[in-house]
Formats: C-alpha cells, sequence, structure tokens
C-alpha cells in the first residue's frame, strides 16, 4: 500500500496504540485500533484484570466511507454464549478536527447480543475524501 493513501495514513498513526474507556466504571474496555477489541473489569486490588472477553480482533483490512469517517468490521471475538457466534465489533473512525493528539473512543455499545459498536473521533480519519464537510475556521475577536 502506498504510505500516501488514507489507509496506510491513519494506519501509520494508529496501529500500535491502545485507548482504554470505560462509561460505567464496572466495565472497562482497551481498544487497539486495527488490532483488538477487549472487555473486562477489575479484581478489589483495582490492578488485576479479570472477566476478560475479546469482542473483536481486525482481520478484515476492509475498510468502508461513510458520512463521517471509515468504518471497519472486525469478527475473531470470544464465543457468545447467547448466539453461540463468535463477538463481533463494528470500529467507525470518525473525523474529527478538533482532535490535536491520535484520537479518542466516544463510546462503546451492544446494538445486537455479542455484536459491538467503537466510535472512535480522529484526524487522521479526514484524509479518506468524502468523509465530512467539517471544517476548522479561525474566529478573530475584536476587542472594542
Amino acid at each position: 500500500m502506498n504510505q500516501d493513501d488514507p489507509e496506510s495514513y491513519i494506519k501509520m498513526h494508529l496501529r500500535d496504540k491502545c485507548f482504554e474507556f470505560t462509561h460505567t466504571g464496572y466495565w472497562h474496555f482497551q481498544f487497539c485500533p486495527f488490532s483488538s477489541l477487549s472487555q473486562f473489569r477489575f479484581a478489589e486490588d483495582l490492578v488485576t484484570k479479570i472477566d476478560l472477553f475479546v469482542l473483536g480482533r481486525d482481520s478484515s483490512n476492509n475498510m468502508s466511507v461513510f458520512n463521517e469517517g471509515v468504518s471497519s468490521t472486525w469478527g475473531n471475538g470470544d464465543m457468545c454464549v447467547v448466539t453461540k457466534k463468535p463477538r463481533e465489533t463494528t470500529v467507525q473512525y470518525i473525523c474529527d478536527l478538533s482532535i490535536n493528539d491520535e484520537g479518542a473512543v466516544t463510546s462503546i455499545s451492544e446494538p445486537n447480543f455479542c455484536n459491538y459498536l467503537v466510535r472512535f473521533n480522529t484526524q487522521y480519519a479526514c484524509a479518506f475524501p468524502n468523509v465530512t464537510s467539517e471544517q476548522l475556521q479561525e474566529i478573530l475577536c475584536i476587542q472594542s
């Protein structure tokens, strides 16, 4: 893949990085772009990870453009006791020009049993053509 294409660009900046996220304080998530998503909670010592589940692993290398960014579907998660199938995750890399660092997980949800959705806001998704009409404008304030 050419270093100048958008897919290589986003992978070059986000691969080998991981981000932790929690919205309840009970379940925690570790999201590693272009690698894996796992869910766990901490033991009473607040250090040891327990009840660890892999919710998906990137294996497709297929990204599709949608109006806010690009997405990819990951399979190969741990077996789901409800569906008797491996867990699956859709990752959405959202174009966000207001992010100065690598990015941030803004939400993780479970729209269907053992099917997860990760929304990750990052400036690097803005490299894909036609993903957003977002533009940063400098605002000049004049004091009178």
